[in-house]
């Protein structure tokens, strides 16, 4: 791998690494697993507005909620960008851009009328039958924000994410290429160092102490960008981004593993008290629990990578499944989930049965339509990508 500074995301092809790393394959399919079990904990949520609401509730679930949404998106976005700028080096920025727009732009539009659609119509049923009161959310602001992606939002941050960063890197080539290449080089050297969770956590404050929601990153659910939120999201996606530019990064981030625990093990459960989540401190003013939760977050988010690098290295076909899974599986999976969550909202059965086997069905279910309607079609193909057609067909040989 060359050690010379290049343009940020301009790897050389030839010094782009071919083979997967199955550790960031998966914590990404785990930071979209981890959204199943955000969605199917709010039913149970005290004082939690979601599709339908359960008649054994407890107030346990808003803290594992609160530490999901803390970090996940965040995750998600810095393998995100990682990938991404790997992508680009490797089949150049119009090839990129083509099969970005495929697979990220273009699903939710598709998916939009069984993913999303029907949710409105399971929890207006539901409502209709226990006589409970449906919340509807208020878009203000024309046709772009009257359309609700609902959970699948996050694609089309995502896509801007891609837009922005490939724009910037445009420009900087073009105008300033070597001083370009030099800042990434050091960004990325801060970036991977002791200290490095600090300055990845600026846009997360950012954005945090702008919106002042101490329950995290508020996400734009509509077509209407949303810069401040974008402000967190994209600086998530440009961490990746340049991680993906230095060969040897990520094997500096994974040396610092376990002092990224320690911080994450003492930042989330003080982030949990200064929000007001647990204990009876009540949320303390912003400027305190804005850096306390970005810094929670991002360090968590570095010691799973820095894990995930250094702990699975080598290939595990459990893993693999579900790492080629996870896409469909967190789109489609609310539709699964809301419709069994109505259906044992009023059954008087314990929390923790309710919550395994509204979980245990959308994974098998899930899972099942992947292996035998997804993966060997089309829909595989258009989803996962070229990489997964291969992978499927060297199983196949074997």
């Amino acid at each position: 791998m060359s050690e010379h500074p290049v343009p940020p995301g301009a790897t050389a092809p030839s010094t782009v690494r071919t083979s997967r790393i199955h550790g960031l394959d998966a914590v990404r399919a785990g930071a979209l697993l981890l959204g199943i079990l955000l969605h199917a904990l709010m039913p149970f949520t005290i004082g939690m507005p979601w599709l339908v609401s359960d008649t054994t509730q407890a107030t346990w679930p808003l803290a594992v909620i609160s530490i999901i949404h803390l970090f996940r998106m965040s995750l998600f976005l810095v393998i995100a960008g990682y990938f991404a700028n790997r992508s680009r080096a490797r089949h150049g920025t119009r090839a990129f851009l083509r099969d970005r727009g495929l697979r990220v732009t273009l699903p939710p539009f598709v998916f939009w009328p069984v993913a999303v659609l029907p949710l409105g119509l399971i929890a207006q049923a539901h409502a209709d039958a226990t006589g409970a009161s449906l919340v509807r959310p208020a878009h203000d602001g024309g046709l772009l924000a009257a359309f609700d992606l609902g959970h699948l939002w996050f694609l089309w941050v995502l896509t801007q994410c891609i837009l922005v960063a490939v724009v910037a890197r445009a420009i900087l080539v073009r105008v300033a290429p070597r001083w370009s290449a030099r800042a990434a080089a050091r960004c990325t050297r801060v970036l991977t160092s002791p200290w490095g969770v600090l300055v990845a956590a600026l846009p997360s404050v950012a954005t945090l102490l702008v919106q002042g929601d101490p329950s995290g990153v508020v996400a734009p659910s509509t077509l209407v960008p949303d810069p401040v939120a974008l402000c967190s999201y994209l600086g998530a996606f440009v961490v990746g981004w340049l991680l993906a530019s230095d060969g040897r990064a990520l094997e500096r981030l994974a040396t610092y593993t376990w002092q990224n625990v320690a911080v994450a093990l003492v930042a989330l459960p003080t982030a949990l008290v200064v929000t007001g989540v647990v204990g009876d401190v009540g949320v303390l003013p912003v400027y305190v629990w804005a850096p306390v939760c970005a810094i929670a977050a991002w360090a968590t988010v570095y010691a799973l990578i820095g894990g995930a690098v250094r702990f699975l290295r080598r290939e595990r076909r459990w893993i693999r499944l579900l790492a080629d899974a996870s896409y469909w599986m967190y789109l489609m999976h609310l539709v699964v989930l809301v419709g069994l969550e109505a259906f044992v909202a009023d059954l008087p059965l314990p929390l923790g049965v309710k919550l395994l086997g509204t979980l245990t069905v959308t994974t098998v279910v899930l899972l099942a339509t992947y292996r035998w309607l997804v993966r060997p079609t089309w829909i595989g193909r258009w989803l996962n990508g070229t990489g997964a057609r291969s992978r499927h067909r060297d199983r196949a040989h074997r």
